[in-house]
């Protein structure tokens, strides 16, 4: 069974100056487990349709090009143009090269910029190039080593690899660095039912359970929730909520 938790967002509100300037918040696009690592890498059929971004927003992305590219040395406007380009690219990936070429200038401009290096990372993972996406992540950890989001995101991306005592461990640090972290719980769940270990995978995944804030989460976790407990996934969807 899969989980992902999506975050979906479009319009031009999405690329202002007003909004954070931290990546679009991806604790795990894919989370993995019983399937294949590339099914859970991508949920969504390669042959599904782009979504057309509406013209505002790609006239803004076009005059912030332009203004990009007058200002060779401007760290923060490379930052805003990869910032919106890589927004752009969640929903239409074929943003995600101009994204990438924004991030390498970025990157030249300031290689520690904390924002573009994870967002190198989340794009490397979206594209299941792992090895990458570690390299992205680990880098980041060096800056900010308590991060748990992208501690989860390297347990994911070492999952991916096979390296699940790595990924285990890491899953564990960043619980303990944010013990109310969803996602967290639920992937130690997924890699500790994997490695047989059912009884301390059904306590992460009912932690999850616990922590869900929406119907469809609760939905989702139940879901396994009910596939380690060996019944059917409707039977955990009939009790949504109870522990």
């Amino acid at each position: 069974m899969v989980v992902v938790f999506f975050l979906a967002a479009g319009g031009y509100g999405l690329y202002r100056d007003g909004q954070s300037r931290q990546p679009v918040d991806r604790a795990v696009p894919g989370s993995p487990a019983a399937r294949s690592a590339r099914e859970a890498a991508h949920p969504v059929p390669a042959d599904h349709p782009r979504i057309e971004l509406p013209p505002e927003v790609t006239d803004f992305l076009a005059d912030l090009a332009a203004e990009a590219e007058a200002s060779a040395a401007s760290v923060d406007l490379w930052q805003r143009l990869a910032r919106a380009r890589y927004r752009a690219g969640l929903l239409n990936d074929k943003y995600l090269a101009g994204a990438l070429a924004a991030l390498n200038h970025l990157m030249e401009l300031d290689p520690d910029n904390r924002e573009g290096i994870r967002m190198m990372g989340n794009i490397a993972y979206d594209q299941r190039r792992y090895a990458d996406a570690q390299r992205h992540f680990s880098r980041f950890l060096k800056l900010e080593p308590d991060d748990p989001r992208v501690m989860t995101d390297l347990a994911s991306s070492l999952l991916f690899q096979e390296k699940k005592a790595e990924a285990e461990s890491l899953y564990r640090r960043a619980i303990a660095a944010k013990p109310d972290f969803l996602q967290a719980h639920f992937n130690l769940g997924i890699i500790l039912q994997a490695q047989g270990k059912s009884g301390e995978a059904l306590d992460s995944l009912k932690r999850a359970l616990a922590l869900a804030t929406t119907v469809e989460q609760t939905r989702q976790i139940n879901a396994v929730i009910a596939q380690a407990e060996g019944r059917e996934p409707e039977a955990a969807a009939n009790g949504e909520g109870q522990q």
